[in-house]
């Protein structure tokens, strides 16, 4: 048996490596952070909004909503408030031991109403709404939202 000489094609590969923008999967892009995480603008800390503004307690008045879960089971719910929150985020997954989370509202606002809205299997969907008002702000206020299928 002989040698032969074989001839090889040289083929050359491109790869097109996309900015970090579209490899990050986040809300804000350019912050790198979604809505609702942690953020800081000038030495202070405060939330991204959903324009992916840092918002700090200087732009909105810091609320808190405490879910509890009478279910066994985690749920996941949406969020509104009334009116609508600057920063935070639009839906909480809610372990069966709860969850709070914090939310920030136009600064000034002296009464809120929040609602949490939540699917379960025999039932359809499900809402529990809360209402908050104060004089003079709604600044530091925590609010109960239960969250459960019967």
């Amino acid at each position: 048996m002989g040698c032969e000489k074989e001839t090889f094609d040289v083929t050359v590969t491109e790869v097109d490596v996309p900015s970090p923008e579209v490899i990050a999967s986040v809300d804000c892009p350019v912050l790198m952070l979604d809505v609702g995480d942690a953020c800081e603008l000038n030495g202070g800390e405060g939330m991204v909004s959903a324009e992916c503004e840092c918002i700090t307690s200087d732009s909105g008045d810091l609320i808190t909503l405490e879910f509890i879960n009478d279910s066994s089971f985690e749920l996941v719910a949406t969020v509104e408030t009334e009116p609508p929150f600057l920063a935070g985020l639009t839906y909480v997954v809610i372990p069966p031991s709860g969850t709070t989370v914090s939310y920030y509202l136009p600064d000034g606002i002296t009464a809120f109403s929040s609602a949490a809205f939540f699917v379960c299997s025999t039932s359809g969907i499900l809402d529990d709404v809360a209402s908050y008002s104060n004089t003079s702000s709604v600044e530091g206020a925590i609010v109960q939202l239960h969250v459960g299928c019967p």
